[in-house]
């Protein structure tokens, strides 16, 4: 009615359209729009970030001696619990270690050997402290003398396999989210064409308009 009435008074001339401040991709139909794309972007960028620590970590960035500690250790026993190796110092005010995801790479039986109580063995681990379990060290590098019984390069080949599903997974979250925010952005754009229930699927009720 007003579109005809105001077209009536000015000779045929649409009612002009008042352009707002700033790009609003929501076309003014989403109350609070600029928040929610400055939201869309936060979060996108939040698991861009853990995506790149994470290839970083496990493939860019090898562990080294200079980032672990050195430790002069005698261990008097070794058990294997799935895919763990637990080895007990002789020293028992000492944390005990651990070399962890066992692929069945590694071999284990040269290990076990000098955990035997009286052999001197080099170990480069990190001291971690989990919130619900006892503190260990998580074991980086085993040697005694020369001779090396697990290497950097065997832990970073463990952790590789165990932790690469996890890139594919987040990228994929991140499709996901890409996906949503699309949608939600055409729904936003165009409410008039979609039922109540498609948009209380990305808005809260009240917010379009």
């Amino acid at each position: 009615m007003a579109k005809k009435r105001y077209q009536a008074l000015s000779g045929g001339k649409p009612i002009p359209r008042v352009k707002p401040k700033m790009p609003d991709v929501f076309n003014g139909h989403v109350e609070g729009g600029a928040g929610l794309i400055v939201v869309y972007i936060g979060v996108t960028l939040l698991f861009l970030a853990l995506l790149g620590w994470l290839v970083a970590d496990v493939y860019l960035i090898p562990p080294s001696p200079e980032e672990d500690e050195r430790m002069e250790v005698v261990f008097d026993r070794a058990a294997v619990r799935g895919d763990y190796l637990y080895l007990y110092p002789a020293d028992e005010s000492m944390e005990s270690f651990q070399i962890r995801h066992l692929d069945g790479s590694v071999e284990l039986d040269p290990i076990k050997a000098v955990c035997d109580g009286t052999t001197t063995v080099t170990v480069y681990a990190d001291l971690t402290k989990p919130k619900n379990e006892d503190p260990y060290y998580l074991v980086e590098a085993v040697m005694v003398g020369d001779t090396v019984l697990f290497s950097f390069e065997d832990n970073q080949r463990l952790r590789q396999n165990e932790y690469w599903p996890l890139i594919p997974f987040i990228g994929g979250f991140i499709l996901l989210w890409w996906v949503y925010i699309f949608f939600s952005i055409r729904v936003g754009r165009n409410p008039q064409r979609y039922s109540k229930k498609v948009i209380r699927f990305f808005f809260k009720d009240g917010y379009v308009h």
